[in-house]
């Protein structure tokens, strides 16, 4: 197993901590959008992304990240045209 890069030496081929990879991967991705600000993020043990809109975090996980940023701009249009409160 493994492979040898000398003769008489043996080394196994390099592999990434799964560990660095997940805490790659759920670092969120802050987008501004008109007044509003998402944050999409990775679920690492499900692979899955999550939304946060103006800081309330959505229900819903999605398959990718371009779902997760188009449901938050769509949201983020959503409070956009509503009445203002107190109206």
């Amino acid at each position: 197993m493994g492979w040898t890069a000398r003769p008489g030496r043996r080394y196994s081929p390099p592999m990434r901590s799964r560990h660095v990879a997940d805490e790659i991967a759920a670092h969120p991705t802050t987008f501004a959008v008109g007044a509003h600000t998402v944050v999409v993020c990775r679920v690492a043990p499900l692979g899955r992304w999550t939304l946060t809109v103006d800081g309330s975090q959505n229900d819903r996980t999605f398959e990718t990240e371009v779902d997760a940023w188009t449901e938050g701009v769509r949201t983020a249009d959503q409070l956009d045209r509503a009445p203002p409160a107190g109206r």
